[in-house]
């Protein structure tokens, strides 16, 4: 019964920073940009990488769900957020 109980309390305590710490449409933002954005090139290839992440956003569809978020990028989820970090869904 007692380990039943703190079995329970364990999956609360878990559900609960799942909930509080998925991620947000914003924080998916910088994160993409930050993490697609070159080091290093031109300004003509800086330029057009900005268009290109510009692009990715703005056609890109963020679902909330209680526990996690995810990014559908042409009708297929390409991110999973969970627990404040961002996952890429079928890496090639």
């Amino acid at each position: 019964m007692i380990k039943s109980l703190l079995i329970v309390i364990l999956l609360a305590l878990l559900a609960g920073g799942a909930w509080l710490s998925r991620p947000s449409q914003e924080q998916f933002n910088v994160w993409y940009t930050q993490a697609h954005r070159p080091a290093t090139g031109g300004l003509l290839d800086k330029a057009l990488a900005e268009v290109q992440i510009s692009n990715y956003l703005k056609n890109a569809q963020f679902k909330d769900r209680y526990l996690w978020t995810h990014v559908n990028h042409e009708g297929k989820t390409a991110y999973v957020g969970a627990f404040s970090r961002w996952f890429e869904w079928n890496a090639k």
